[in-house]
């Protein structure tokens, strides 16, 4: 072992793992509810594809990060096995450059150190390294032609090793984040097209294809559970956009959105052009496999504009782009390289001219402009990236903000490794700290039975140490489909339902709260009554029987032009259901694939004042699967005063004072792209509204409601 290598596996065992964790805080967001999930999991037996469904799988706990006691050595374990993996993976991958040790050393080190700002960066490096090795692997260095038609393996334990842990990595995986499903399965195509092009047995895609399922199985699933687990992973990714994109979109933001893009288009196309591999086929390959990568970085990153999102791109672009200004052509006495080690555009042009020389002339003249433009447009595009930046929204920077920035995670391992020394303990009393603020901010009800949380916060439940029961899509704001949403629903009515519900108000991104896991609301109502309201979390108890009933045909049927205001029926004296069929239209399924579509936004009129006008954002999925639209809840006295209301025997009015006279609905962009907003979507979309009735009988039977002045119930003044 080199000394070159020695220090990358020392840089990497000190940068990688989460020597300094997450932990878990007191937080409305709902970050901290899904990432202590993930790790409470374990210990509560939840298996993902039967009683969890998330964007997360069962080693989801490893990608979050967080500290957690029952998981923490689990934790460390992994991440310094991934960070061996991914220190001899780049240190193959450099070796494939023209470079001296002590400079091999230091840029492999400066790679880790661009990739660990973030583990989505990690996790997407190690796909494109692992690319980037196979298709300049050396194991067939030496052999025969006889034997490259059919390459075996190398038979060295050692090296077999080697190259097959980083395999076994991206198996694993899927399992953490579904985004790594979409990806792995295109590496997987790739590197058997790579192979069947190099004449090589594609024995990598082979290992990985095999690995995946048998690390699903391991995680203690089974196929039936994986299937499942396949198919709401992909409803989930599938309504992403729409639910979680901010917006409404600027065009400064448009413009370093689309600056970033242009580095995905013309970063794959540098690269393989500096890399020259002979077989144009094998370019087009390589040209397809990163584009398609760092295209789902891309859409990673940008679709929310967040700060902490630019890390995952620029930490899986940057190794890439330094990598690209190392090579040399591939392996130094690779059979395949086609000239010597240059740095200039005239690699470039050389790769066009090595087209030509193959008959392969369609498309020579873009091609030559495609190549000869590659390095411009890179540079273009990063100053625009960065001198613009993205935090939040589109704002500058200021030069010691970007260096704090810069410094700041590993200036703060370097004070995790040091207090590790000097106190072992500190991590697991900043945990027990953490959940007593949680305990202290968050005060509930007395709690006997299982519980749930709705509609995110479910870190309450854990600091408290309470019996919980969650829903299948533990978060209501990833509800983001019909099927997604009466899978909820249909958990609150079946027998699995918990016997207790902690609900509050806690929307996001400015939607309709009652947008949250839209269905699962009218279930709540039906089939739960308020038994305490001491706290700000109310406490709901289960029914012997559901309350209320949803008529089955709509009360009023309209289709309406966007902006254009629509009246509630009069006669619906209690709470109105609404269903909205939102289409996008052909331009707008390509934004939606592309990049995201336009906020969509519902304004309502409330109560008698015709000045009261409220705006909330609108997800397509929530709408069509139905919603409660009045009375609006917005507040805790809101919530009270509902279930009053179905608590309540016969057909009394429902607040009056909330109750939603009209709604209209508006596409928002800002500025100069609010004229193309609108032809995102259908000129015309449609709305249905319905009554929801009691079942007075079932109210009358009802002991509960008997006693609920003795189980500290508050009165609403």
């Amino acid at each position: 072992m080199t000394p070159g290598l020695l220090l990358l596996l020392a840089f990497a065992i000190f940068r990688m793992p989460p020597w300094l964790p997450l932990f878990v805080i007191e937080s409305n967001g709902v970050d901290p509810s899904w990432q202590m999930l993930l790790n409470e999991a374990v210990p509560n037996g939840w298996t993902f594809g039967r009683d969890l469904f998330f964007t997360y799988g069962p080693f989801g706990f490893i990608h979050a990060r967080m500290y957690h006691p029952e998981t923490w050595e689990i934790l460390v374990a992994v991440w310094l096995g991934i960070s061996v993996i991914m220190a001899d993976l780049i240190w193959r991958v450099v070796g494939h450059c023209r470079l001296s040790p002590m400079w091999r050393a230091l840029c492999a080190v400066a790679m880790v150190e661009l990739m660990s700002r973030d583990a989505m960066a990690v996790c997407f490096g190690l796909h494109a390294f692992v690319f980037l090795e196979a298709i300049n692997a050396p194991e067939i260095e030496n052999a025969t032609d006889q034997q490259q038609a059919s390459v075996l393996p190398p038979t060295s334990l050692v090296t077999w090793l080697r190259l097959c842990m980083p395999i076994l990595l991206l198996a694993t995986l899927p399992w953490a984040k579904f985004s790594y499903f979409v990806t792995v399965a295109f590496l997987g195509c790739t590197l058997t097209a790579a192979g069947l092009i190099q004449r090589r047995f594609p024995w990598r895609p082979v290992v990985l294809l095999a690995a995946c399922p048998f690390v699903w199985l391991m995680a203690g699933g089974t196929l039936a559970e994986c299937r499942e687990f396949i198919g709401a992973g992909l409803q989930l990714a599938g309504g992403y956009s729409a639910a979680m994109g901010l917006g409404p979109e600027t065009l400064a933001g448009v413009i370093v959105a689309a600056s970033a893009a242009s580095i995905v288009v013309v970063l794959p196309a540098w690269l393989s052009a500096r890399l020259a591999p002979g077989d144009w086929r094998l370019r087009v390959v390589t040209i397809l496999f990163l584009q398609g990568l760092l295209f789902i970085t891309w859409k990673s990153s940008f679709v929310r504009y967040h700060a902490e999102r630019l890390p995952v791109f620029l930490g899986t672009v940057l190794p890439l782009l330094a990598y690209g200004w190392l090579a040399s052509g591939g392996r130094q006495s690779s059979k395949c390289a086609t000239g010597s080690a240059s740095a200039n555009e005239g690699k470039m042009l050389s790769a066009v001219q090595n087209w030509q020389s193959q008959r392969h002339t369609f498309g020579t003249k873009l091609c030559s402009a495609y190549y000869r433009c590659s390095l411009s447009v890179l540079l273009v595009a990063f100053a625009v990236l960065i001198s613009a930046g993205t935090v939040e929204r589109v704002r500058r920077l200021a030069l010691g903000a970007v260096i704090g920035h810069a410094t700041a995670p590993l200036r703060d391992q370097i004070l995790a490794v040091a207090e590790s020394v000097k106190n072992p303990g500190w991590r697991a009393h900043t945990h027990q700290k953490q959940l007593q603020k949680i305990r202290d901010a968050n005060p509930i009800p007395d709690i006997v039975g299982t519980v749930d949380i709705f509609p995110s916060k479910l870190i309450v439940g854990f600091a408290h140490g309470l019996q919980l029961q969650p829903r299948p899509l533990l978060q209501s704001y990833a509800a983001f489909t019909p099927a997604l949403i009466e899978r909820d629903a249909e958990f609150y009515r079946g027998p699995a339902a918990p016997e207790n519900i902690l609900i509050s108000v806690a929307a996001i991104d400015g939607r309709l709260p009652t947008l949250e896991d839209s269905h699962a609301w009218f279930e709540l109502l039906s089939n739960y009554e308020l038994t305490d309201s001491s706290t700000a979390f109310l406490k709901l108890s289960r029914r012997p029987r559901p309350s209320l009933l949803l008529d089955d045909k709509p009360v009023l049927r309209k289709s309406v032009r966007w902006n254009e205001p629509v009246e509630l029926p009069r006669d619906l004296a209690g709470p109105v259901w609404c269903r909205i069929q939102i289409k996008p239209s052909l331009p707008g399924r390509l934004a939606s694939i592309l990049y995201r579509l336009p906020e969509i936004h519902l304004k309502t009129q409330v109560g008698h004042d015709r000045n009261d006008d409220r705006t909330f954002r609108l997800l397509p999925g929530s709408t069509e699967a139905g919603f409660l639209i009045s009375p609006t809840v917005e507040t805790r006295d809101n919530l009270v005063r509902l279930w009053q209301w179905a608590d309540k025997p016969g057909q009394c009015d429902v607040d009056l004072e909330h109750r939603v006279r009209s709604l209209s609905g508006s596409v928002e962009m800002s500025g100069e792209l609010k004229h193309f907003s609108e032809r995102m979507f259908a000129p015309k979309f449609t709305i249905e509204f319905f009554g929801l009735s009691k079942n007075d009988r079932q109210l009358r039977d009802s002991d509960r409601s008997n006693n609920m002045a003795t189980s500290g119930l508050h009165r609403i003044e």
